[in-house]
């Protein structure tokens, strides 16, 4: 009699059921150099915030919302009347806080005269020495927010900082509008940004300062090139890797959200495995084969690269010693037994 132990690891070795007949083959390993072709999207290299140097009235807007600007080109302007109103203000304060340090002046030179005129009491005469010296420290502070505010009056005009194009504009003419208000958001195009991804097993291909060359969708006949300037370290939510070159746009000529076709040949030879088309199976895009392991046929799932012919490369999925079915998959489930035929 068998025991139920022994039964079990007989059933382990041949799988259940009658064997099916089955022919298999032994993936071919090749290394070459990959060129891909990916989609990719053209996005500003930078995006950067525009704010007014002082609160203020907007009394004028120069650009809208997909405008290129240049740097030094104005954007705003804003109304001078607040400022000219505190510059005025200063001054007169500190005219006032000038004749009462010369008052002041005149007293402490002659204290004792005034003293035993009786036109000075004691108290004030002790109080002299210590209100100049704040009238003094009131008027350097006075005189430097006069010239700070004078300076004001000067940039109420807003030139933009680089060259880009408007990507949002929140100022609008005849309202205030404070330091805290990103006025304007300016898109830098120059350079471009070149966004696409990678699934993890191309990134053995790709380097940083990799030289790429791209299609524009919209502008067909016309090769631009790029240059690799970052390689993502997380994947996304779909498992694949994002990337972004650089693309050189002096001329203004590309704009943010054109699509792209990236060319781009592998830094390095890579290493996958060739096997017979008729091999793969593919259910809702995921791809497997059946590998045999001890008479017993196993489902697994495989990242195919490219087919050519009757032939298709896989990235992953598959090992140098597994033994493949390429006949009578279509019988099998996990754990089937089999019958090799042929190989």
């Amino acid at each position: 009699e068998t025991s139920p132990a022994a039964g079990f690891i007989k059933g382990l070795f041949q799988g259940r059921g009658k064997p099916v007949p089955v022919t298999v083959t032994n993936a071919i390993v090749q290394e070459r150099t990959v060129n891909l072709t990916i989609p990719a999207k053209l996005v500003p290299s930078d995006k950067i915030d525009v704010r007014v140097p002082f609160d203020g009235r907007v009394e004028r807007i120069f650009v809208n919302v997909g405008d290129a600007v240049t740097v030094g080109q104005p954007l705003l302007k804003l109304s001078d009347d607040a400022v000219a109103m505190r510059v005025a203000q200063r001054r007169i304060e500190l005219k006032d806080a000038q004749t009462n340090q010369e008052k002041n002046t005149y007293f402490l030179n002659n204290r004792d005269r005034l003293l035993e005129e009786g036109r000075l009491e004691e108290s004030d005469a002790n109080r002299l020495e210590s209100e100049i010296r704040a009238n003094e420290t009131a008027i350097e502070k006075l005189r430097q927010e006069v010239q700070e505010l004078e300076a004001q009056r000067e940039k109420t005009t807003i030139a933009s900082p680089v060259d880009g194009v408007i990507a949002e504009r929140n100022a609008t003419m005849g309202l205030p509008i404070t330091t805290a208000t990103v006025a304007f958001i300016i898109a830098r195009i120059d350079p471009l940004g070149l966004e696409f991804t990678l699934p993890p097993q191309e990134l053995a291909g790709v380097r940083m300062n990799q030289n790429l060359r791209c299609r524009i969708k919209n502008l067909p006949g016309q090769m631009f090139s790029a240059n690799m300037v970052s390689i993502g370290s997380a994947p996304n939510v779909d498992g694949t890797y994002p990337l972004r070159a650089s693309i050189n746009n002096s001329l203004f000529t590309l704009k943010p959200g054109m699509e792209a076709e990236v060319e781009l040949n592998s830094a390095q030879k890579q290493r996958f495995f060739v096997i017979p088309a008729e091999a793969v199976t593919s259910e809702r895009r995921q791809y497997s084969v059946f590998i045999i392991n001890r008479g017993v046929a196993h489902r697994v799932r495989i990242v195919p690269r490219e087919k050519r012919g009757n032939i298709i490369e896989v990235m992953d999925g598959l090992r140098d010693d597994d033994l493949i079915v390429v006949k009578g998959h279509e019988n099998l489930e996990e754990g089937t037994a089999v019958d090799i035929w042929g190989r």
